[in-house]
Order: C-alpha cells, then sequence, then structure tokens
C-alpha cells in the first residue's frame, strides 16, 4: 500500500502507458493526492479525461509494471532523489510550462534559485574547433556568473559541462530519463 505522497509520485511517475498529460489530469482529479489516484478504483479512474480501460488497469495493477523496491535502492545506490512539484529544489520556472512532469530525479545539489542560467546544446559529433569553443564559451559565461545547463551528451554539451567545471562554475545536467 502506498501511504506516502513521495513514493506514490514516484510510481506514477514511472509506469508505463501513463504519460504527464494524462498524470495531470488524474492529480487534477483527485485533489492533487496521488495516494488517491494508486487506490482509487478503476471506474473512477476511467472517469478521468485520457484514462482508458489499460490506462486503469495499469495503475490497478501498478505491482506488476513498476517496482517501487527497486527504484528506491537504485535511488540510494546513486545517491539520489526525487523532487516534486511540491518540493522547495523543484526549478520554478518548469512549473510555468505547459505539462510540468510531476517528478525529476536529482543527483548532487539543485540549487538554482537566484542563478542566472543559459542552456548550451549541441551535436554529439563536433568538430574541435566546435568542442573547443563551446567550452571556451562556457567557461567566460561561467566566470561571468552564469550557470551551464545542457543534457550531458557527448560533443558540444559535455564540452560545455568541462568548460563551466574548469572555470570553476556552476553545471547542471538535465537528462529526459530515469535512473536505469
Amino acid at each position: 500500500m502506498l501511504d506516502n505522497q513521495g513514493k506514490a509520485l514516484l510510481v506514477l511517475n514511472g509506469l508505463p502507458h501513463v504519460g504527464p498529460i494524462t498524470l495531470n489530469r488524474l492529480l487534477e482529479a483527485f485533489d492533487g493526492d496521488a495516494v488517491q489516484v494508486m487506490q482509487a478504483k478503476r471506474n473512477a479512474l476511467m472517469g478521468v479525461q485520457g484514462v482508458g480501460p489499460k490506462m486503469a488497469e495499469t495503475l490497478s495493477s501498478w505491482r506488476e509494471h513498476f517496482d517501487l523496491n527497486r527504484e528506491l535502492a537504485l535511488l540510494k545506490k546513486h545517491r539520489a532523489g526525487f523532487v516534486t512539484r511540491g518540493d522547495g529544489d523543484y526549478p520554478e520556472l518548469l512549473l510555468q510550462t505547459a505539462d510540468p512532469p510531476i517528478g525529476l530525479y536529482k543527483g548532487g545539489q539543485l540549487e538554482l534559485a537566484g542563478l542566472r542560467c543559459i542552456g548550451i546544446v549541441g551535436t554529439r559529433k563536433p568538430t574541435l574547433y566546435g568542442q573547443k569553443m563551446a567550452g571556451t564559451i562556457a567557461g567566460r559565461l561561467s566566470r561571468a556568473g552564469f550557470c551551464i545547463v545542457s543534457g550531458m551528451a557527448r560533443g558540444v554539451d559535455a564540452a560545455a559541462h568541462l568548460g563551466a567545471l574548469n572555470a570553476g562554475g556552476p553545471s547542471v545536467g538535465i537528462l529526459g530519463c530515469g535512473l536505469d
């Protein structure tokens, strides 16, 4: 049984066949209470726009689709956390997007409040000149007080992160995936 909002949101975030738009609708329908969503009967779930029989079944039998203990062990192993929209360190600007994720995995510190951030992204196969320039630009921006944000991919992204770190500045990597 899920009796904790954080764990319920972690499960909802990791279920197959349940996308962010429908997750937001489900939370809205159940007064923002993820535990209620997880404990709801199939008929109540199917009363939410976008929830059909397959999704209702996935939600009702979530243990068959998501191993909560494994996920919690991965969080511990990687010294990571799961930040939800109700947490103080959830990025405020992300809340202003059309469909903000219900949660984010994080490693390290995620204290972006007050930081000026700039994203640097690019090809995974840059020229040597492209790599050098990405690192140089990121280093200069970092020394000017910017936090460098990128996707941690090889190539331009990696060069930007390294440029920021070599300059002694902050660097944030955003991955569009979970811990595994």
